[in-house]
């Protein structure tokens, strides 16, 4: 059986749930892409699968969306990094601006302003600096993120 990732195309902070448990659930995966193996030939090449969607203008939308370029799970980790940045901020990114002006300004690398978030641990901010940057190539993978996130928490548990 083949197994495919889900590449959810946006996640934006009201997408966070928590159940009676305390326990985090993510939903509406109202525009949502199953990233399975990319055949050429009826062979599996191991490359990776890309995709376009129709771009919805938005704050919470990856460079490489605004740009109409092909997508990959990147643009998860974008938006992702804004979500982490607005637990810190307690605002919505760009909310001084009109969704026409950031459709502008987040290909030319405008990101909300890193001093919003100056008490996250410096390893936190850089995570998330990283993870919306212009390139996705440069941005962290999802394993990656959540391997440094808990290696944050555990040395911010340490110190307490």
């Amino acid at each position: 059986m083949l197994q495919e990732d889900p590449w959810r195309t946006l996640i934006c902070k009201s997408q966070f749930l928590l159940d009676a448990d305390g326990t985090l659930k993510l939903n509406d995966f109202n525009r949502v892409e199953y990233a399975g193996l990319r055949f050429v030939d009826g062979v599996p090449s191991g490359a990776k699968c890309m995709f376009k969607f129709e771009v919805v203008k938005g704050k919470w939308r990856s460079p490489e969306e605004y740009q109409h370029l092909r997508l990959d799970e990147k643009l998860d980790i974008y938006s992702l990094s804004l979500v982490l940045w607005t637990l810190r901020a307690r605002v919505k990114p760009f909310q001084m601006y009109s969704k026409s002006k950031v459709y502008a300004m987040v290909p030319k690398g405008v990101r909300p302003s890193v001093k919003k978030m100056s008490d996250y641990p410096q390893q936190m901010q850089d995570l998330i600096v990283r993870g919306w940057d212009n390139d996705p190539k440069k941005r962290p993978t999802a394993t990656e993120m959540v391997d440094e996130i808990k290696c944050i928490l555990a040395s911010y548990r340490d110190r307490r």
